[in-house]
């Protein structure tokens, strides 16, 4: 915050709005001291702290009326070295200010509109003036400014020029009686008829008149800045409507640079309490009020995410929805874009994307594709159709994506398939159409050494590429938990028991029984049982059939085809396996238990007349 000197303490009141905007912002204020200069060096002390938003209601009246202000090149300087933010107050100087092409209809060398200004005794009255010509090179023409009494016509005081292009008038009455007092503007040279722009600075109870003046064009100096946002005043209690005093736009330059600022930016409100603090009145009227009702807006929204850029806040699409439009439709020159809000301004934020995990445990077994289909989800909710950049990676796997399924990624769309870190860059409606089938995602352990499963999180990143609002790029990112075994009985037996169950060889051993069903543990998996509910089912099966020897049992789903072998005897002693024809295929599904295989093997009769069956399983392969 820069503050005026000799305004009290307004610059506490202008810190209170902020902290009643945004109470968790940190505060910093510079006094402005008396001149440009001194201001220009209290802006670089505020942004060499560190400052991110920087907010004054300072005004020099030296300033250029029709080019850019030295501070107004000093803010695009700092801006360079370190982006930020400035708000200022646009001005209280509706009817202080008078701006026309130099008139003089009856030719005599005079403008013609006569500004006056009611100066009692020991009142004040500072009049400044410009006209429309560049400040650079030689001058073309020449005015020359005067005050009278309008009574008596007496000269009062002539203009004392302080610029190329501008004349300025101090006044004091003392002549011991209150007087009118009249602002003339006379052309000495030039045949070109320029804009001419006036400023009057009443005090001491001089008040003006409203003839001649006008708020239109009434931003001038730093306010007028591209970079910086110019707030006007609106009544706390009636928002809709202009304050009597408040400056409007636009601001018209000769330049440099050519470009007309779109002025002012916001609208913001007065009237407000503050707490009076060393005497400065409340409520607190002017856009000195409003001004610092725009920054604590802005604190509070780039609170949101501070790794926002101050540029992102200047982009006028986004501004347009973060302001309740005022005046005529869109942006106008009274209010700007109309009154700034926190939550419309947040609402323009780029939303993150959002990696969704179903809850669980997927345990997975080395060398051996895990399906994880449904265990992951990415949504954005302002993407649209835009490509989402999602990378998955894993530390002790291998990571696939389909790429055939129906509306879902094609080749093209995937980086490194089937390798520890694959990056996919396709809209969330295809990420959605492949994620959500149980082959679209896939990961493939590699191997785990003995003892303890390995822990292993596929960590999943969506970054949304900034396609939308202020910040950015955004990224959302999740780690879907998992747990590599070395094989598919270790990863059952962690399916099935606690953490301390599995220290307890008496409920988690190869040959307990927990449920008391006489199947083992080893038995339980091999069959697709559950070792805490007892099966009364009797596997396997033998006998003949039409002539041949029929054994049927059951076998989970989870065995792997090498992990078990079916082996004939005659003599129980020496044992050969069951060829793979002679055991029935497709395998069939059981008809009771959803999660095992109905197995048959046949075979014909054995040159002794009997023949054993047994089935060999290694439950650990």
């Amino acid at each position: 915050m820069v503050g005026g000197a000799g305004s009290g303490d307004e610059g506490t009141a202008m810190l209170e709005i902020i902290h009643d905007m945004a109470p968790a912002a940190e505060l910093y204020f510079a006094p402005s001291g008396a001149d440009v200069i001194a201001f220009g060096n209290a802006v670089a002390a505020l942004h060499a702290q560190g400052c991110t938003i920087i907010c004054d209601d300072v005004g020099f009246y030296d300033d250029p009326f029709f080019e850019h202000s030295a501070v107004g090149l000093q803010i695009g300087n700092l801006q360079v070295l370190r982006d930020y933010l400035r708000v200022s107050a646009a001005g209280n100087d509706a009817e202080l200010h008078h701006q026309q092409v130099f008139t003089d209809a009856n030719g005599d060398g005079w403008h013609d509109p006569v500004l006056l200004v009611h100066v009692p005794q020991g009142g004040v009255l500072d009049v400044f003036m410009q006209w429309k010509e560049p400040r650079s090179g030689v001058p073309q023409s020449d005015y020359d400014l005067y005050l009278y009494d309008f009574q008596t016509m007496s000269l009062l005081g002539s203009g004392v020029t302080r610029q190329r292009m501008g004349e300025t008038i101090y006044y004091t009455n003392n002549t011991g009686s209150a007087l009118d007092a009249a602002v003339y503007v006379y052309r000495h040279s030039g045949a070109q008829a320029h804009e001419i722009e006036i400023f009057l600075e009443p005090q001491n109870g001089a008040v003006q008149y409203v003839n001649g003046t006008s708020p239109v064009d009434a931003v001038f100096g730093h306010p007028g800045f591209p970079r910086v946002f110019a707030v006007v005043a609106t009544d706390v209690n009636d928002p809709t409507k202009i304050e009597w005093f408040s400056s409007q736009g636009p601001f018209s330059i000769i330049g440099p640079p050519q470009v007309q600022p779109l002025k002012p930016d916001f609208a913001g409100a007065d009237g407000v309490s503050v707490s009076g603090a060393g005497g400065f009145s409340t409520p607190f009227f002017g856009t000195s009020a409003a001004a610092p009702h725009v920054a604590g807006v802005l604190a509070l929204a780039w609170s949101r995410d501070p790794g926002a850029a101050a540029e992102d806040f200047r982009v006028s699409a986004f501004l347009s929805q973060a302001c309740v439009d005022l005046g005529a439709a869109g942006f106008d020159t009274v209010f700007g874009w109309g009154r700034l809000q926190a939550d419309l301004l947040a609402g323009q934020f780029n939303e993150s994307p959002v990696v969704g995990l179903t809850a669980g445990l997927p345990h997975c077994v080395q060398h051996e594709w895990r399906e994880l289909g449904g265990w992951v989800d990415v949504s954005d909710a302002d993407a649209g159709a835009s490509p989402l950049v999602v990378t998955f990676t894993a530390a002790h796997g291998d990571v696939a994506v389909a790429v055939g399924v129906p509306g879902g990624v094609v080749p093209a769309q995937v980086q490194h398939n089937g390798t520890m870190q694959v990056v996919v860059t396709a809209s969330q409606s295809e990420l959605q159409a492949t994620l959500g089938v149980p082959d679209g995602l896939r990961y493939r352990p590699h191997p785990v050494p003995s003892g303890a499963p390995v822990a292993e999180s596929l960590q999943v990143s969506a970054n949304d590429q900034g396609y939308f609002g202020i910040g950015g790029p955004q990224t959302g990112t999740a780690w879907l938990d998992l747990l590599n075994h070395q094989n598919r009985y270790e990863a059952w037996r962690y399916t099935h028991f606690d953490a301390t169950q599995l220290l307890d060889p008496i409920v988690s051993g190869d040959n307990a029984n927990p449920d008391g069903d006489l199947f083992s543990n080893q038995r339980e998996f091999f069959i697709g049982g559950n070792p805490w509910v007892a099966d009364d089912e009797v596997t396997p099966v033998c006998g003949f059939e039409g002539g041949q020897f029929v054994m049927r049992f059951r076998m989970s789903k989870e065995i792997v085809e090498h992990a078990f072998a079916v082996q004939v005897s005659q003599d129980l002693e020496n044992w050969s396996e069951v060829q793979p024809h002679e055991i029935t295929e497709p395998w069939p599904d059981h008809p009771v238990v959803p999660d095992a295989w109905l197995m048959e093997v046949t075979l014909p009769p054995g040159p002794w007349g009997r023949e054993f069956l047994r089935i060999e399983f290694d439950p650990r392969w």
